[in-house]
C-alpha cells in the first residue's frame, strides 16, 4: 500500500502534533504517525510552562485550551532535603503568562488533535510503526511502516523525526550526535491533584 503526502510527522507527541497543527493550518498537507492505538497512556512532562501559555495566548488559543481539564500552577516551591532553597513565581516571572499549566498529556493532545482534525489537509493514523525511512538520491522521501499489521509506504517531500530518544526515523537516517552533559541533574516526579480543585490558584513544591 502506498500514500503520498507533502509532510510526514513521524509520532503524535506533542510535537509531532503541535507541528502537524501549525502547518494545516498554513495550507501544508499533513500526515502524522502515531505508533500506539490511541492517547490513552502513560506520560512525563505534565506541566507545561508560562512560554508554551505564552505561545497559546500568541496564537489565541488560550480559552479553547482552558476548556480541558487543566490545573493553573501559580508559583512553585524548591526544596532539598526538607530545606526550603527558594520559590519560583510564574506572576513576577511571566506577567504576560503568569502561570503554568498541569494537565495530563493525553488531555493536551486531544486537545491539538481536536484543533488539527478540523483541516482537510491533516491526518492521524494511529497503530502506525515506522520501520525504516525511504531513500532516493541520498534523500529521505518518506518512511515504511506497519499500520495495523498492513506494511505501507508514505512518500512525502519532507519527513519529521518526532519520535523521541530511541527515534526509529534517526537510526535509519544515520544521523549523527552528541550527547551534551551538564553538571545538574533533571528529575522527573509526579504530583498527586487528588486534593486540587480545578482552574483554581494552585502552588505546588519541587523538592
Amino acid at each position: 500500500m502506498n500514500k503520498e503526502t507533502e509532510i510526514c510527522n513521524v509520532s503524535g507527541g506533542p510535537s509531532g502534533l503541535f507541528l502537524g497543527l501549525l502547518l494545516a493550518k498554513n495550507g501544508i498537507r499533513v500526515t502524522v504517525l502515531e505508533s500506539q492505538t490511541s492517547f490513552n497512556r502513560k506520560f512525563r512532562g505534565e506541566v507545561l510552562q508560562p512560554r508554551f501559555v505564552r505561545l497559546m495566548k500568541e496564537l489565541n488559543l488560550e480559552q479553547r485550551l482552558e476548556k480541558y481539564e487543566h490545573i493553573k500552577l501559580f508559583n512553585a516551591e524548591i526544596w532539598n532535603n526538607k530545606k526550603y532553597i527558594t520559590q519560583i513565581d510564574y506572576e513576577k516571572e511571566m506577567p504576560e503568562a503568569p502561570y503554568a499549566i498541569k494537565i495530563k498529556q493525553s488531555v493536551l493532545l486531544t486537545f491539538l488533535y481536536d484543533l488539527a482534525k478540523d483541516y482537510s489537509n491533516f491526518e492521524l493514523i494511529f497503530n502506525a510503526k515506522v520501520t525504516s525511512t525511504i531513500k532516493s538520491a541520498n534523500r529521505t522521501v518518506g518512511v515504511n511502516a506497519l499500520v495495523d499489521g498492513q506494511m505501507t509506504a508514505i512518500h512525502a517531500s519532507l519527513v519529521v523525526g518526532a519520535d523521541g530518544r530511541m527515534s526509529t526515523v534517526r537510526k535509519t537516517s544515520d544521523f549523527s550526535f552528541k550527547y551534551k552533559k551538564e553538571d545538574f541533574d533533571l528529575i522527573w516526579c509526579k504530583i498527586s491533584t487528588n486534593e486540587f480543585k480545578l482552574n483554581q490558584k494552585t502552588p505546588f513544591q519541587i523538592v
